[in-house]
């Protein structure tokens, strides 16, 4: 009977042995698991943390590109000086109004991605300034470079307002009053158009007369040029001959 227990206690403290020694691998295996899955969670977390902190700073950061720098092209002697004044206002309103957008409703409205209202009507509203503004700093442009090249002030005025550029303007005073110059027709602005032909290699007589030879020569210019061969000097045909 002694043997018998003897052999049952030692049976069972083995058993007890195993379950404890089994528990203890499983405590091990299930901390060496834990340990893993949290820096598997750290190393996925820490980009998400990394980028939502950047995102903050951004938006709390008014972009330094957003600043619309003027340009120091412009005439600043332009014969209506509310449109100097005006640009320059204009360029400051932008810039204010970029960083009101930016600080108050987080909005880039410089950005090309599509957005939902109240966004859609700031970047309408942002564009709108900033076409006037830009329409305000070309036509300042203009006057300054034609100031450049030596134009007066009246003449520039009249160029701006009628949206010439300096070869359509040249076109439109090259024949004076005559809008057309036609065969038989005498004058200056026949003299001129022969002397242009004459630079460009046309065998005709310089003498302010618009006869045949002219006439020809006109023709073979416009055909050139790919326009219909009337032998008629009018704006466009004069435009070709001044480039």
């Amino acid at each position: 009977m002694s043997s018998v227990f003897f052999y049952i206690y030692t049976k069972d403290r083995k058993f007890f042995l195993c379950l404890t020694k089994l528990k203890a691998y499983i405590a091990v295996d299930s901390l060496f698991i834990m340990k893993r899955l949290f820096f598997l969670i750290l190393i996925l977390t820490l980009p998400l943390i990394a980028f939502f902190e950047w995102a903050a700073y951004k938006r709390a950061n008014f972009p330094a590109d957003f600043i619309y720098t003027t340009s120091d092209s412009v005439d600043l002697d332009y014969h209506r000086p509310e449109v100097v004044a005006d640009y320059f206002q204009s360029a400051a309103a932008i810039e204010r109004f970029g960083r009101y957008c930016w600080k108050e409703y987080k909005v880039d409205v410089r950005a090309d991605e599509p957005m939902e209202s109240p966004e859609k009507e700031l970047v309408a509203s942002y564009l709108k300034q900033l076409v006037h503004l830009r329409q305000t700093e070309a036509r300042l442009k203009q006057s300054y470079s034609l100031k450049q090249q030596g134009l007066d002030a009246e003449t520039i005025q009249r160029m701006i307002e009628n949206g010439w550029d300096k070869t359509t303007y040249e076109a439109q005073t090259f024949l004076g009053d005559k809008k057309v110059l036609v065969f038989e027709d005498q004058g200056e602005a026949v003299f001129k158009v022969q002397q242009l032909l004459k630079k460009k290699g046309y065998d005709l007589p310089v003498d302010g007369y618009f006869e045949r030879k002219t006439l020809d020569a006109v023709k073979e210019f416009q055909r050139k040029e790919g326009l219909f061969p009337t032998g008629r000097i009018g704006d466009l045909t004069v435009k070709r001959l001044l480039k």
